[in-house]
Order: C-alpha cells, then structure tokens, then sequence
C-alpha cells in the first residue's frame, strides 16, 4: 500500500492538470492580463486550482510514506530528489503538450505555489510570492517574478533556518522558469479562460447624423 501511495504521489507531480481538461485554455502575456479588462480574472479556473493541490498533494503523500519505505536512507536528500526529478518531468511534459506556440512557455504559477506552500512556513510562502508578483506586475516579466521570488524564498529559508535542502528545492524550482525563459529565448505566459464573449461580441449599429451646410 505504501508503494501504491508513493507511485500516486509521483504521479500527481509528473501529470498536469491539462490532461483532464477538455476545453481549450488560452496563451497570455502578462501585459494583456494588466491591461484588458476581459482577461483580469480569467486566470482564475480549475486547472491552477488543481495545479496548486496536485503539487501539495504529491509532497505530502511521498513525505508520509518514504519513511516506512526506506526506514534506513536519508529522508530528506531521497524525499527532495524525487521531487525535484519527479517535477522536472512534469514541467517539460507540460510545455512539450499545451505550449502550442514556438515562441511561449506556460509559466506554471499555480504548479510553484503548491510546492513551495508544502515546503515552506506560511509566512515565508506567502512574502517570497509576493515579492514575485509585485516585481512581475511592476516590470511586466513573469520571468523577473519567478527569478526574484526563488531568490526571496531561498534567502528567506536560510534567514529563518530553514534547513538547506528544504529550502533550496522550491527555491531553485521557481527559478527554472526564469532560467528556462532566457536560456531558450522564449517568452513566459499564462493559461486563461477563453474570453468568447468579449471576442465574439456583436457589432452595434450606430445612427450617424448628418449636418446640413
């Protein structure tokens, strides 16, 4: 049972929420987001809700089973080894099937916050995320949000002596993003509803009054 459990927990980490859904999300900058109207909550949809929990879940049950599976190896290079192997298949599984676009990497902000959350305090969560997104609204750059908030979340762990290993993991996971952006030459973007109605709204007819001479 403890193995079934593990192999559920690597699961969850490797397989995207993407996969169970069967409509269609929509690429996004970051500046389309701030700017239009349409888009200011459509990023607020069930796949990052189960991108947030997937990755909670999946650390969660490999913490509580690894113990009684490997009593004699050492917990926490095994538990951070596995999840940061288990996370990278997940991130390139990822971009290879919903990045449609040549020149995009989804930016997996929902994916981040459920393995950072599982990791680290609240209070360190909650301030390195957002220095991440003050710096990404302020600049524009998702890639600049990812960078500073690993940095923060990093900085933070060691400030409040979080142990190494635990703090480095989601610390250098949210910078792969960032590094991943620069390294390829490609730009991050968020998934967001389909914004139909704003899209396919019906031109009106407008009355234009003529002025006599």
């Amino acid at each position: 049972m403890d193995y079934l459990m593990a192999l559920f927990g690597v699961l969850l980490l490797i397989l995207p929420a993407d996969f169970l859904n069967r409509g269609k999300l929509q690429n996004v900058a970051l500046h389309d987001v701030l700017a239009r109207s349409r888009y200011r909550f459509a990023w607020l949809h069930w796949v990052n809700a189960a991108d947030v929990l997937r990755a909670w879940g999946g650390v969660v049950l490999l913490r509580s089973v690894l113990g009684r599976i490997a009593p004699a190896a050492p917990f926490e290079i095994v538990l951070i080894s596995i999840v940061a192997v288990a996370a990278s298949i997940g991130l390139t599984i990822k971009q290879v099937f919903f990045s449609h676009e040549e020149d995009v990497l989804l930016a997996p902000c929902a994916y981040m916050i459920g393995l950072t959350a599982v990791f680290m305090p609240v209070s360190i969560t909650l301030l390195g995320l957002a220095l991440g997104i003050v710096v990404a609204m302020g600049l524009g750059s998702l890639a600049a949000g990812f960078a500073v908030a690993g940095v923060a979340t990093g900085g933070l762990g060691v400030i409040f002596k979080v142990p190494p290993l635990i703090a480095a993991c989601p610390s250098l996971l949210m910078l792969s993003p960032a590094f991943c952006s620069v390294f390829l030459q490609r730009r991050l973007v968020l998934a967001v509803r389909p914004s139909y109605g704003s899209r396919n709204a019906p031109l009106r007819e407008v009355e234009v009054q003529r002025r006599g001479r």
